[in-house]
């Protein structure tokens, strides 16, 4: 488990999925920005903003650093023809793990 408290923009990031269904994906970026605001259905949320592609299917799939330490879920993208390359996760230090 990684530490998202902890993460600085620049950082590598790794985006696992199963993107359009099609089995396990696997997209390489960076942490673009930290605290995004992203409203969606009047809902806020403040989440990791990265270029790692993250497609239909790949939300709830992992966000990885480059330790392979999990630093977020893997939950939105902005899809415009005029934007590439925004995606968004939870960040991991804000989740609740159950056992």
């Amino acid at each position: 488990m990684g530490d998202s408290d902890a993460l600085q923009v620049g950082e590598p990031a790794i985006a696992i999925g199963n993107s359009l269904g099609y089995g396990q994906s696997v997209t390489t970026g960076v942490i673009s920005a930290l605290n995004r605001e992203v409203v969606i259905d009047d809902n806020t949320s403040y989440l990791i903003q990265t270029d790692a592609a993250i497609n239909p299917g790949n939300s709830g799939g992992a966000l990885l650093n480059m330790n392979g330490e999990l630093i977020g879920i893997n939950s939105v993208k902005v899809a415009s023809s005029s934007v590439e390359g925004m995606g968004y996760a939870i960040p991991i230090s804000r989740c609740t793990v159950y056992n």
